[in-house]
């Protein structure tokens, strides 16, 4: 399989978050994610979306839906 780690900007796109907004404790957590627990994995999956959901509420200033 192809390295996974690509579609981690991919999946966050799809949530309205680019990568490179992203603060730098929460990459390295989605990192961190991603060696601890595996590519693709329901656990790792959650971690990103609990980032993009806190992002997008900072850059929007409010509660995502």
């Amino acid at each position: 399989m192809r390295d996974c780690g690509a579609r981690i900007p991919v999946f966050l796109a799809m949530c309205k978050v680019h990568w490179r907004a992203l603060r730098q404790a929460d990459r390295d957590e989605v990192w961190a994610s991603y060696y601890a627990n595996g590519p693709g994995s329901p656990a790792h999956m959650a971690v990103i979306v609990a980032v993009a959901r806190r992002a997008y509420e900072r850059s929007h200033g409010g509660e995502a839906r």
